[in-house]
C-alpha cells in the first residue's frame, strides 16, 4: 500500500508515478466506507459507489485471496 498511497497512507502522486497515472487516494480518510465496504474493493475491485478499480493502476486481484482475518488486519491499520 506504501508505495502507490506513499509512507503515511495519505496519497498522492509517489516516484514510481507514470504519466496519466490516476493519484492513489488518501487511505486514512475512508468515511463512510465500512469494512465489508473495504473487503469488496480489496477482494472485488469494486468501491462502495460501484466504481470499478482499475487494475493497472491499483492490483486488486493480488488481494482477492486474503482471508477475512487478513482484510480485517489491513482495515484496522
Amino acid at each position: 500500500c506504501r508505495v502507490c498511497h506513499l509512507a503515511d497512507l495519505t496519497g498522492g502522486l509517489h516516484p514510481l508515478s507514470l504519466p496519466g497515472e490516476p493519484v492513489p487516494p488518501d487511505l486514512t480518510r475512508l468515511g463512510g466506507w465500512s469494512l465489508a465496504d473495504f473487503s469488496r474493493a480489496m477482494r472485488e475491485g469494486r468501491t462502495p459507489d460501484g466504481r470499478l478499480l482499475d487494475r493497472a493502476f491499483m492490483p486488486w486481484p493480488a488481494f482477492a485471496g486474503l482471508s477475512d482475518h487478513e482484510v480485517a488486519s489491513l482495515w484496522a491499520y
